[in-house]
């Protein structure tokens, strides 16, 4: 598997992205061919090496000509949508603006779909984002990563999009990480707590406009993830818990699909008796480390509880991959799961069967039972 890793050393912005995968290897003319699927006119990119503090870099300017045009959220999907990039190009850069857009109207106390874009609706920050997008699709980059971002002065919908990301401080007297920059790193990477484990293979630098004694680059660092034998891996996640008496159901119910959309990575209730003789729940979760604050915010908004329990625990998971069977009730996902060496269990998705039984006026056993045979 292939993925990249930004260590925003000196800042994060879209010309640094762009720069930063053409120093590791983006051709770019392939990319102005791709961005000309965009069908939008106005722009050309420059390109060219410079030094920031003594550290080669690439500078890549996206010069916009175009009328200035004030545009909603829903005059840039339709652009992206117009366009005639890849699905997962056209997906990853509406899913940008999207966070853009909400974290414009968090800041200026709008609804994200009336929000006038005014820097990042204008051509140069269309083609940063569509830009990245398809580097990553140049590059077949599977997973993105990002560091703790070093950040200096922030716009008031920069400073929302940080919200719930690890972010270290200093004033350099400028602006060194832009909405667009963090948009994309917000939407499209997970923040681990340390590099992930990968066999190196390219290192690129992307070049800023400031001029600092720290460098005003973003590192792009590209590699190989380890290859995995079928088995299991132990692994390290939060486990968080509250105890519930005061939800109707329908309420638990939402407050599950508020945290399962927040990243946890399972949720379920428990039945309690609680001091007085109170009939209660215990609402459980996991998630990942480093992905909590999201999962936090969640639980008080949700359940009006006073307190958390969060500790540490182990999780031994299988080795696990989905794969696509044909069958005469059309094409099912089945997930498989490795210990030992050894396959040990083969189950179909629940949604897929479900539907397939109904279309097919079908038992769900008989779908089910033919997705496993194929």
């Amino acid at each position: 598997m292939k993925i990249a890793y930004l260590d925003c050393m000196g800042g994060i912005s879209g010309d640094m992205l762009l720069g930063a995968f053409v120093d590791a290897g983006v051709d770019p003319q392939q990319l102005r061919n791709e961005l000309a699927k965009l069908n939008l006119a106005g722009w050309e990119i420059n390109v060219r090496g410079v030094k920031k503090s003594g550290l080669a870099a690439t500078k890549v300017d996206v010069i916009d000509k175009s009328e200035p045009v004030e545009r909603k959220l829903l005059d840039i999907l339709k652009i992206i949508a117009g366009s005639r990039l890849s699905a997962r190009a056209k997906q990853q850069a509406a899913h940008v603006f999207e966070t853009l857009a909400t974290a414009e109207g968090a800041a200026h106390g709008q609804v994200p779909a009336t929000v006038h874009f005014h820097e990042v609706g204008a051509v140069d920050a269309i083609i940063d984002v569509t830009g990245t997008a398809v580097c990553l699709d140049l590059l077949n980059i599977d997973k993105l990563y990002v560091s703790t971002i070093t950040a200096s002065r922030a716009a008031p919908a920069t400073a929302h999009m940080l919200k719930g990301m690890a972010v270290a401080l200093y004033d350099l007297g400028l602006e060194n990480v832009t909405p667009t920059g963090v948009a994309i790193a917000k939407t499209l990477a997970e923040q681990p707590a340390a590099l992930p484990p990968m066999t190196l293979q390219q290192v690129g630098y992307g070049a800023g406009d400031a001029e600092t004694d720290q460098p005003n680059v973003l590192r792009l660092m590209l590699g190989d993830a380890p290859t995995e034998a079928p088995g299991q891996a132990d692994e390290t996640v939060l486990m968080m818990e509250s105890n519930i008496d005061d939800l109707t159901p329908e309420a638990l119910a939402y407050a599950m699909d508020r945290l399962f959309g927040a990243g946890a990575l399972d949720v379920w209730y428990t039945p309690v008796i609680m001091k007085k003789g109170r009939p209660a729940f215990v609402l459980s979760c996991l998630c990942e480390v480093g992905r909590d604050a999201a999962i936090i915010d969640a639980f008080f908004r949700e359940t009006g509880t006073l307190g958390l329990r969060i500790s540490n625990v182990s999780r031994l998971a299988l080795h696990r991959e989905t794969i696509t069977v044909t069958t005469e009730f059309g094409d099912l996902r089945v997930k498989k799961g490795w210990f030992g060496g050894g396959l040990v269990s083969v189950r179909p998705e629940f949604e897929d069967v479900a539907a397939a039984a109904r279309q097919h006026g079908r038992s769900f056993k008989e779908v089910y039972g033919a997705a496993i045979r194929d």
